[in-house]
């Protein structure tokens, strides 16, 4: 129970963290357009195969200079862990970083909902508060491209 409950703690930080950064990546605008730095948010609820992903990274982006975020994978033994996935360099990782709160028994998500109510708020019926979210930030970056790689690196 107290593992519970310190792990309860750390996803509401969590996910208070990565809401603050996605918010502050979009900071400083004047510098971006002089010197043709951009930044998006790829998201998706669906999970990544984690082969195909590796084949995206393998064949990392041109233009991509730091990339953050978290992810989920379609793998039956990893689909209940959200990763944290960082790119800064040549340096990428995906860290597992605990339990997605859909892992968790029907009567312990009640209990977030109550202490936590925007979770329930971004629910998803079929994939719970499962999801991916990656900032991309570069210089040049093809967009659309990097899209719809990622995309193709989905699974149900």
């Amino acid at each position: 129970a107290e593992e519970q409950s310190e792990q309860k703690q750390l996803y509401a930080v969590y996910l208070a963290e990565i809401r603050e950064q996605f918010d502050n990546t979009l900071d400083n605008v004047s510098i971006k357009q002089e010197y043709g730095i951009g930044t998006f948010v790829y998201h998706s609820r669906r999970p990544f195969n984690q082969e195909k992903l590796q084949e995206f990274v393998n064949n990392w982006p041109k233009g991509v200079v730091r990339a953050k975020g978290i992810l989920w994978f379609s793998d039956k033994d990893k689909r209940d862990y959200l990763y944290v996935f960082e790119q800064a360099g040549v340096q990428i990782t995906a860290t597992e970083n605990g339990k997605w709160l859909a892992a968790f028994p029907k009567s312990e998500q009640k209990k977030y909902f109550k202490e936590y109510p925007d979770i329930e708020e971004h629910w998803d019926e079929k994939y719970g508060d499962r999801e991916t979210k990656l900032v991309f930030i570069g210089q040049h970056m093809d967009k659309q491209n990097i899209i719809e790689r990622l995309d193709n690196c989905l699974d149900d």
